[in-house]
């Protein structure tokens, strides 16, 4: 593509104005008018583009400029583009498929960048699913203890066999039973089967949502807080003692500010320190 400069160089005595006053591209502008009454030319494009035939010693300046003489001459003016174009057949041929080529290019990226947002998305949700296994996974795990402790404790009462062996199962059992475990209570919430919400509540301090949040951020170490003070509420003999109540709800007003955050991270922190302050605490009721 040729700009207006670039053909006045090959037009010999003919200035960029008289080149696009030839092709009667600039009208003249009445100088009576006033400000408001002078138009603006559109942008226009104008090409000259063709391929000639030279000796190894031709002049390539002369060829050039009876190229451009006769874009001068016998070019077309094509007012319906957007910019505006002037040039021989093959320049009009080029710069349409430039443009075409533009538009073709613009629609890939389109394409390539909807498929990108196809596959995050379809990534996450391969994510999300990864997760919910992981924790029908865990949950599964305290079901099958249970199962194990019945067996086990059929094989001990009824059958009479006493075995040390069997006593693991049993233990494992009884903790899957009565022990805490919020992110197994939480999957039933999310699941459709339970709807008391507030239950979870008064239980381990937080809400389904959050118990989730936090097992899907990692912090485990909050979890096992949250379960070990579940495990002493819901033990009518023990219940909750006084100081291992007061460390839990300092820790969660610490947490507040800290979610996604594990203790484990830097126990010096203030999440950390109240980390340590309840395992203080809490070892003195542990069952």
């Amino acid at each position: 593509m040729v700009s207006t400069e670039d053909c006045s160089t090959h037009k010999a005595g003919l200035s960029p104005d008289s080149f696009l006053k030839g092709l009667n591209l600039i009208p003249t502008i009445d100088m009576s008018l006033s400000p408001t009454d002078v138009v603006i030319a559109n942008n226009i494009e104008i090409i000259g583009y063709d391929l000639v035939s030279a000796r190894p010693d031709a002049d390539i300046k002369a060829l050039a400029r009876n190229m451009f003489e006769t874009v001068l001459e016998t070019g077309t003016y094509n007012r319906f583009e957007n910019p505006h174009v002037y040039g021989n057949p093959r320049g009009h041929q080029l710069i349409s498929s430039n443009r075409d080529l533009h538009t073709r290019v613009t629609a890939l990226e389109s394409l390539v960048s909807s498929q990108g947002d196809r596959i995050n998305s379809q990534d996450n949700r391969i994510s999300g699913l990864q997760t919910q296994i992981e924790e029908l996974k865990e949950a599964s795990e305290g079901y099958r203890h249970i199962r194990q402790r019945f067996l086990d404790v059929f094989r001990r009462d009824i059958l009479g066999s006493a075995t040390a062996r069997y006593a693991g199962n049993i233990d494992a059992g009884n903790a899957a039973a009565h022990h805490g475990d919020a992110v197994a209570d939480a999957g039933l919430y999310e699941g459709g089967f339970r709807n008391d919400k507030s239950l979870m509540t008064i239980i381990y301090g937080i809400s389904p949502d959050q118990v989730l949040f936090l097992r899907r951020a990692g912090d485990n170490a909050s979890i096992d807080i949250i379960n070990s003070r579940a495990t002493l509420k819901a033990d009518k003999n023990i219940g909750v003692p006084t100081d291992v109540e007061t460390a839990f709800i300092k820790y969660l007003l610490i947490l507040e500010d800290h979610w996604g955050n594990s203790p484990a991270e830097d126990p010096q922190s203030a999440l950390g320190q109240a980390y340590s302050e309840f395992w203080s605490v809490h070892g003195k009721y542990k069952r």
